[in-house]
């Protein structure tokens, strides 16, 4: 048997040199930038909040179309627009885009109403929502550390129910609304900005129509809004699709823990701004609801870097990702352990290669760590 390395495979600790190079710090600072600027969204929808949640809601439909489908003609990409029109595809993208437009109208009138804070802790329970997504619908199974997180996030929706006296259908509303979008999203298979084109293209007929009755009943509040408050609607659509490009690069270039710890950067920074630059007030109650979000998050995110790890670093070599093309030897039994096989340096050989190759030459070094793991 004769083994050859397959150049494009990667070593057991590829993925952590992968994140050193500059295309992982390229990554890196994409990922960072994107959350940075999603957890700037309550300042920025601050300044339309002279503006209904419903017309917002139905100009960023119509703004994020024009600027996704304005970038992707700059990219040249439309190949995948074939496969969106399949009848299951077409399907979920439709759906995708009502969870979407659903989460857009409630951040949007929280944000307009002094909710900031709820809003925040609606982005952090979005992870826990996804675990038991997972668990309902895909019949996943939890880890010991994945549970626990559910408890505390169950007691966390129960304390703030004590501290609201009712239902905190806020928080609940984001999480359920986002964490229904990212499974209809990741079932399309479409690249992020590919998928909000195709989503908001879908919610384009609505929108038109319900600008058009809300207009029809000249109660367009963006036609008497300041000069600053149309700059930012004018702008909307760009905000939106920005951070989901810098998203993209992030997601293409830096593994996939690291994007999952950097998307509490945008709830951290929502709530950041919205008691200490929005004055809200949380009481002790509410806070320490946060802190069993807090709590769960964490464990959370330790079972994700464990995970990582055992991926990254497999117990023995032959559990390593290095890949080899296996050939056949002719003049040796199969039977035989590699490392005692008479007539080592004889091999069946490619057109252009030599027949002889030394015991310790091109081959040689693949051909003792397969003997090793043999002995192993």
């Amino acid at each position: 048997m004769t083994l050859t390395t397959d150049p494009t495979a990667t070593t057991p600790d590829a993925t952590s040199r992968r994140a050193r190079r500059p295309g992982g710090y390229s990554g890196l600072l994409a990922g960072v930038g994107a959350y940075g600027i999603w957890g700037l969204f309550p300042l920025y929808f601050r300044e339309l909040r002279g503006i209904s949640s419903w017309e917002i809601a139905g100009f960023r439909v119509v703004a994020t179309v024009v600027a996704t489908w304005a970038f992707l003609a700059v990219k040249r990409d439309f190949s995948w627009v074939r496969g969106a029109l399949r009848r299951g595809v077409r399907g979920r993208l439709v759906l995708a885009g009502f969870a979407i437009a659903s989460n857009w109208l409630i951040y949007v009138w929280a944000v307009a109403n002094g909710h900031v804070v709820d809003a925040a802790i609606g982005y952090y329970i979005n992870p826990l929502v996804t675990v038991a997504v997972g668990v309902v619908v895909l019949h996943e199974r939890l880890t010991k550390l994945q549970k626990i997180a559910l408890a505390f996030g169950a007691a966390s929706v129960c304390v703030l129910s004590f501290a609201y006296g009712k239902v905190p259908w806020i928080a609940l509303g984001l999480a359920l609304t986002f964490a229904a979008y990212g499974y209809l999203k990741k079932t399309t298979g479409l690249q992020p900005i590919q998928s909000l084109a195709a989503e908001t293209t879908a919610l384009l007929p609505f929108a038109v129509v319900g600008l058009g009755l809300i207009a029809r009943f000249d109660r367009l509040d963006s036609l008497h809004a300041p000069t600053k408050a149309k700059f930012f609607l004018l702008v909307i659509g760009v905000v939106t699709a920005v951070p989901l490009v810098m998203f993209g690069m992030a997601a293409a270039k830096i593994p996939l823990a690291q994007v999952g710890l950097l998307q509490y950067i945008a709830p951290t920074m929502v709530m950041f701004c919205g008691v200490a630059l929005l004055n809200e007030h949380v009481s002790g109650v509410r806070f320490v609801g946060v802190l069993f979000v807090w709590a769960a998050l964490v464990l959370l995110a330790v079972d994700a870097v464990t995970k990582g790890d055992a991926r990254s670093h497999p117990r023995s070599w032959r559990q390593s990702s290095r890949r080899f093309d296996v050939t056949l030897r002719a003049d040796v039994p199969r039977r035989w352990p590699l490392h005692r096989r008479p007539e080592h340096g004889r091999s069946r050989t490619r057109r252009g290669q030599s027949r002889e190759t030394a015991r310790h030459g091109r081959y040689g070094q693949a051909d003792q760590r397969c003997a090793m793991g043999w002995r192993r």
